[in-house]
């Protein structure tokens, strides 16, 4: 009880910051798949007004499955993972009832493959052990035409343009999802970005995210930053 408490509190003061142009503070989370960090946290420097704490795993479901959760105003997901425990998988689950601002990015798709329910929060699922569903692919470095499908803040300001980056083929993606991007690449999943609905929170998946050449994307990095600012925004308005 104490926890959810902790949650609704945390949601409606995250809420009134990012309307109010405060600063807000970011968990951003990797673990089990490298990456260029300086690329990748450049992205986020570049942000007025925003903080982050980087938390690799196991560590960070410890902190997301405790009180220290309060201190971040969006969760940003950038991890590979597949360890879960059943009181972490609770806490997924109770933060999203509370109206959590969650925003996974690429490979993070791929995280907790044992988990059905995690399909059910990001709104996606790229399979690489289910060989009873057909197994997802990727290829790396590839010219990606990228269509906006919704006029909606996350997009605002961006128009259709073709992005360098790795595709991910053979996705399941949730029949309800609400459409941001897409691609007509004939060997990538058809949506690339997506708001999915859970709980109380509306989750914000973007697929790309894996060369440095995308961490320098000036689109890419507006739809980011903008998902972000809207997912604090948005959440317990």
């Amino acid at each position: 009880m104490r926890f959810c408490v902790l949650l609704i509190l945390l949601v409606f003061t995250s809420s009134l910051r990012a309307q109010s142009g405060e600063s807000l503070h970011l968990m951003i989370i990797s673990g089990g798949h490298s990456f260029n960090e300086s690329a990748f946290f450049s992205m986020f420097d570049q942000m007025e007004g925003v903080t982050y704490e980087h938390i690799v795993q196991p560590k960070a479901n410890e902190l997301i499955a405790s009180d220290e959760i309060s201190a971040f105003d969006v969760l940003v997901f950038y991890d590979m993972y597949d360890e879960i425990s059943a009181p972490q998988k609770q806490a997924y689950l109770d933060m999203l009832e509370a109206g959590r601002a969650m925003v996974f990015l690429h490979h993070s798709i791929v995280s907790y493959q044992k988990w059905p329910s995690f399909i059910d929060i990001v709104g996606g699922r790229y399979n690489q052990s289910d060989s009873s569903r057909i197994l997802s692919d990727y290829r790396h470095d590839v010219d990606i035409p990228i269509h906006i499908e919704k006029d909606h803040p996350i997009t605002d300001g961006v128009e259709d343009w073709t992005m360098f980056d790795e595709i991910y083929m053979r996705c399941e993606i949730k029949d309800d999802v609400i459409p941001l991007l897409s691609t007509t690449h004939p060997e990538s999943m058809p949506l690339v970005g997506w708001i999915n609905h859970f709980g109380s929170s509306d989750v914000v998946y973007l697929q790309a995210g894996h060369g440095v050449g995308i961490f320098s994307d000036s689109n890419f990095l507006k739809l980011l930053e903008q998902s972000i600012r809207w997912s604090a925004a948005h959440h317990n308005e």
